[in-house]
């Protein structure tokens, strides 16, 4: 067990809970189709979330230089 899990790890674990044990139960093809797209968002999110802190270091900045002048 991870003590203090990133925004990522987090994602990636939901994304392995939902295929490993609400897919396989899943008949209708609609619903499958669903927790594929579904898996996709998921590792959109994890992907951003990974360079979120950098994006808003980089804002941060961007800020306080305009507030500067």
């Amino acid at each position: 067990m991870i003590a203090k899990p990133t925004s990522a790890q987090l994602l990636q674990t939901i994304k392995s809970e939902l295929n490993d044990k609400i897919a396989p139960a899943l008949t209708d093809p609609t619903h499958v189709v669903a927790i594929g797209m579904i898996g996709a968002i998921i590792d959109q999110l994890s992907m951003r979330s990974e360079s979120e802190i950098a994006y808003i270091l980089e804002e941060v900045a961007a800020i306080e230089l305009a507030a500067a002048n």
